[in-house]
C-alpha cells in the first residue's frame, strides 16, 4: 500500500498528521501510513522542535506549521 503524500499541499499534509492523532488500534496499513507520512514531512519540513526529548509525544499531540518548521500545537 502506498500513499501519495507528495501530491498534498503543506497544510493538507499537516491535516493528515493531525487527523491520525489519538487514533486507537494499530494495523499494518496504519504503520505504513505513518511511516510514509513522516518521511514526506522530513523531506519538506524542519522537524527539530518535535524531535529529541519530545519524541515520545509524536502521534499523540497535534502539530502546526510555521514557515518550514513544525511545532507541537499546545
Amino acid at each position: 500500500m502506498q500513499f501519495d503524500f507528495a501530491a498534498l499541499s503543506d497544510s493538507e499534509l499537516v491535516e493528515r498528521y493531525n487527523g491520525d492523532v489519538g487514533g486507537k488500534g494499530w494495523t499494518q496499513s496504519r504503520g505504513v501510513f505513518q511511516m510514509e507520512l513522516r518521511s514526506e514531512m522530513e523531506r519538506r519540513f524542519d522537524l527539530s522542535a518535535i524531535r529529541g526529548k519530545n519524541s515520545s509525544n509524536r502521534g499523540r499531540r497535534r502539530i502546526r506549521l510555521e514557515g518550514r518548521e513544525i511545532f507541537f500545537d499546545d
